[in-house]
């Protein structure tokens, strides 16, 4: 595969990931719990969005790091690593920020994905996968040995001992909103799919077999589960907790299954991209994808910040969530548009390009101007 060639259908599963953390967080914000819909929603949703994102991000830099890998040469990709290391601090820097008025924040969790992906970049395929798998695994061995209940005060999802450097590392590493075990898999499994040909069809349709699987293997314990206890007892709860598909705690049949939703996701994103590529709302969402960072910044500070202010926060219909959602991301996607027809990237994506590059062109059509 042409590495330089950029693939549409990407970008435009990440507006889908986008979308869908944005319905999560609104969810959770303006619902009251009561609604049979938005609690089905909020099971299709919760931890799947968000996994379609953070494996795209692996595909992301797997692209990114191509040809410096496959050169072989230790100063290309000592220079990757580079670039890389300063935006791991950029998002720590964003993400830290951030999470004091978005707890739920995981740009901060993204910046130590990206710190410890820096050691896997020019290993083998099998090292990935090993890496994905061995990860996964760490954290049911981490819930017998520390309590996952720690810090957590689940009626209000606050957590205390957030900003101590105990709760810090037991938040990151083991039972916050998306800790590096098991999530890091993700980004492991994403750097070893950046490194196949997504624009061969044999290989889309192994993906899609193996997607298929892997949503079969995540979910089909827990299905079983459900059909044999009719009424269920804290026993069938047990059970249920270890070989569920839920994302907290994120047990491993909740990594495989997430997994097969998030590549099922990104190869009908390809396929629509490709199918309906001289659409405009296709492209519109396309475009709305390169600008993941500043419309996942903007959700909150615009979405709930509009919200906070008209006093609409809390407490509302299913109907009032679900048509403010569409709503506010519509406009994320006619704002991209507008934005990306007069600049090269969106306005933190080329923040974060110019502060760990350098320099960075930032206007387009032939009207670029170097910045650095």
């Amino acid at each position: 595969m042409k590495t330089n060639q950029r693939i549409a259908g990407f970008d435009f599963a990440r507006s889908l990931a986008i979308f869908g953390m944005i319905l999560v967080h609104f969810k959770i914000l303006m619902s009251d719990g009561s609604s049979a819909f938005m609690k089905l929603l909020g099971s299709l949703l919760e931890g799947r969005a968000a996994a379609v994102f953070v494996l795209l991000a692996g595909i992301g830099v797997s692209l990114m790091t191509a040809k410096a890998r496959e050169s072989k040469h230790p100063l290309a990709l000592r220079g990757k690593q580079q670039m890389l290391l300063k935006r791991v601090v950029l998002l720590l820097i964003l993400g830290f920020a951030f999470a004091i008025i978005w707890p739920a924040d995981i740009l901060h969790y993204y910046g130590v994905y990206m710190l410890a992906a820096i050691g896997f970049l020019a290993v083998k395929d099998r090292t990935l996968l090993w890496g994905a798998a061995i990860t996964t695994l760490i954290f049911p061995i981490l819930l017998m040995m520390f309590d996952y209940e720690q810090g957590w005060h689940w009626e209000t999802l606050e957590y205390s001992g957030f900003w101590t450097l105990s709760g810090q590392l037991r938040n990151l590493f083991f039972n916050g909103f998306h800790p590096f075990f098991p999530w890091f898999s993700f980004i492991l499994i994403g750097l070893y799919l950046g490194r196949l040909n997504w624009r061969d069809a044999e290989n889309r349709k192994k993906l899609a077999v193996v997607s298929a699987l892997l949503i079969m293997l995540g979910e089909l314990p827990g299905m079983l589960l459900r059909g044999f206890f009719i009424n269920p007892a804290a026993s069938a709860d047990d059970l249920l907790y270890l070989f569920g598909s839920q994302p907290i705690p994120p047990m491993p049949f909740y990594i495989l299954s997430a997994s097969g939703v998030a590549i099922l996701v990104i190869l009908s994103s390809i396929w629509i991209r490709e199918r309906f590529a001289d659409t405009k709302l296709i492209k519109m969402i396309s475009v709305n994808g390169q600008m993941a960072l500043t419309v996942y910044v903007g959700h909150v500070v615009v979405g709930m910040g509009f919200l906070e202010l008209t006093g609409n926060l809390h407490q509302q219909s299913t109907a009032f969530i679900l048509a403010y959602t569409f709503a506010f991301y519509a406009l994320t996607v006619v704002f991209s548009w507008w934005w990306m027809k007069r600049y090269s990237r969106g306005p933190l994506e080329w923040l974060f390009r110019r502060l760990s590059l350098g320099k960075t062109e930032i206007r387009k059509n032939g009207r670029s101007t170097v910045i650095g």
